[in-house]
């Protein structure tokens, strides 16, 4: 303590006041708040980087998890070459589809649980972590998650295309008697919320928003033989569609609620917005479908779509946009990309040789080199699963690294 004399300004008072006397820092006080202050900031930069996919902390630590826990012993995973119709990634897990049956594999290759079905041309639509699998020239469907199945039934007409929302409601769209087609919305308990009927158009793709209030569909029909693709925006407390949209000379691939309150209809020939209550939509992009390669989407609402420049065979463009339909990067690739995948934050880009990751900056922050025949990519942050005729081989998103598709790994 030391005891300071002052005066104040204002009244001329003098007297003293007691203060406390700060100690100079040690030495070795002072070496450690820099080393501790030092390890708080390499923290934060290194979370911050990893949350924008730059320093991928996630893959450093799975490939350290997977050493520890023995995983890698169980990939590659078989599938039958003449019963195996279909794989998808639901939720950051694997969904295999065959003519008996259905699997679900976590990331670590361990099978989270199996299930037989009868349906004569199985197919299945995947919604983030659920999906919809169902007879594509019949009535039955099943619904389940990750883990488990919820529920088995049986439609009111021949299955044409489904989603399975969020909150547990799902839509189905089936052929009806009196009109082409028909969308019905159940809730979680299989009781119907909304139906809507298309006069003229089959409706080939359905998707439910994130709140379960609304839901969209795109429909295809033709007229005086010209093509074209409608999009309605459903809103379940409202009678009347609140949006409808025609696309002339275009066929729908996939319509999905991209963002709250917008549609994105994915086409052959460009891309396009439709917003709950605006009165035209939005183009995104437009191409000739000779530059059209291929498209993803991810849970956030991010999708990428691959173009062949100019039509060459070995110029190929990435386009990434937000959910809103805005361009957020280009970038090239001087490699035929066959497919392109996105996981939350980097871009995948499968080729004849190689499996090339970017981050959503264009970065390039690995190069897989492929052995054999890869048909599909499935990715997550961490992981990317490469289906061939008869395996599912696994290998890590960061990293030089390389997959045999041939033989013992």
């Amino acid at each position: 303590m030391k005891k300071l004399k002052f005066k104040e300004l204002n009244t001329g008072y003098e007297g003293e006041k007691t203060v406390r006397e700060r100690k100079p820092m040690t030495p070795r006080r002072r070496a450690v708040f820099i080393i501790v202050a030092t390890l708080v900031l390499a923290f934060l930069i290194v979370f911050l980087l990893s949350r924008f996919g730059i320093v991928p902390l996630g893959s450093l630590a799975a490939r350290a998890g997977a050493v520890l826990s023995g995983d890698e012993k169980r990939f590659p995973l078989g599938i039958n070459t003449d019963s195996t119709l279909d794989v998808d990634k639901i939720g950051s897990n694997l969904l295999v589809l065959t003519t008996d049956n259905y699997t679900v594999y976590s990331e670590k290759g361990r099978e989270l649980f199996s299930s037989p079905h009868t349906f004569a041309r199985p197919a299945v639509c995947v919604s983030g972590d659920r999906a919809v699998i169902y007879d594509r020239g019949g009535t039955g469907y099943k619904l389940i998650t990750a883990s488990k199945e919820l529920y088995s039934g049986d439609a009111s007409g021949t299955i044409l295309a489904a989603a399975h929302g969020k909150k547990g409601n799902y839509a189905l769209a089936t052929r009806a008697n009196g009109a082409t087609s028909r969308l019905d919305v159940y809730n979680r308990n299989h009781g119907v919320v909304f139906s809507y009927q298309s006069a003229e158009e089959y409706i080939t793709s359905v998707t439910l928003s994130d709140d379960g209030k609304f839901a969209g569909i795109a429909a295809f029909g033709a007229k005086n033989g010209d093509l074209y693709t409608v999009v309605t925006y459903f809103g379940f407390a409202y009678k009347e569609p609140l949006n409808r949209q025609v696309f002339n000379g275009v066929s729908p691939l996939k319509i999905d609620f991209t963002s709250d309150t917008s549609l994105t209809l994915f086409t052959e020939k460009g891309i396009y917005r439709v917003r709950k209550s605006a009165k035209k939509n939005d183009t995104v992009a437009t191409f000739y479908q000779s530059e059209f390669s291929s498209y993803s989407e991810n849970e956030k609402g991010r999708y990428a779509v691959v173009l062949a420049k100019y039509g060459s065979s070995d110029k190929y463009e990435i386009l990434l946009y937000n959910g809103y339909g805005k361009k957020v990067d280009s970038f090239s690739c001087d490699e035929p990309v066959r497919s392109v995948a996105l996981s939350k934050k980097y871009v995948f880009a499968l080729t004849q040789e190689h499996i090339l990751v970017y981050n959503f900056h264009g970065g390039l922050v690995s190069k897989i080199a492929l052995s054999g025949e890869a048909y599909e990519i499935y990715p997550t942050d961490d992981y990317v699963f490469v289906t061939s005729l008869d395996r599912i081989a696994r290998c890590y998103s960061y990293g030089d690294s390389s997959i045999s598709l041939t033989g013992k790994e």
